[in-house]
């Protein structure tokens, strides 16, 4: 009787042990998914990008709510421009993009991600756009005008 009650005992803590090691790696294979998708999410930052892209975005409606018609705003994206060039998307067509007609600004530093919008509420027109580089540094410059909402914006 002592042999068949220690063989019970010694099957039981094997079954407990297999157990023990069948749980322990279904959370480790739950931990590798999760840390694989948690570095796929920072790896998709592009180094910041869609933070920057954040920044820029607020300060320049920030700047736009507050201009008056006939103003000349000058602003330093030195940062921004060093981001865009990292990720492969210094283009000065597509790093700001003005939509005067829908008031809405779009900032694009990373060329693996979309571009990040924002509408202002000024009801001004943004004209003269230009991106320029190296002017002690890379600087964004637009004039601000009337915005005629019956007629012609020309």
């Amino acid at each position: 009787m002592n042999s068949l009650l220690r063989e019970a005992i010694l099957k039981n803590s094997m079954n407990k042990q297999g157990s023990i090691f069948y749980d322990s790696a279904i959370y480790l294979v739950l931990l590798a998914f999760f840390a694989g998708g948690l570095f796929a999410l920072i790896g998709m930052q592009e180094g910041g990008a869609a933070i920057w892209e954040q920044y820029y975005i607020s300060q320049i409606v920030r700047v736009v709510n507050a201009a008056q018609p006939g103003d000349t705003i000058v602003l330093d994206m030195q940062k921004a421009s060093e981001i865009a060039a990292k990720n492969d998307a210094l283009n000065k067509e597509t790093l700001i993009i003005f939509s005067s007609v829908e008031h809405e600004v779009c900032v694009k530093l990373s060329s693996s991600t979309k571009k990040t919008c924002m509408f202002y509420f000024n009801d001004v027109l943004v004209t003269d756009v230009h991106f320029a580089q190296g002017v002690p540094g890379n600087v964004l410059s637009f004039n601000v005008r009337e915005f005629n909402s019956g007629g012609t914006n020309e």
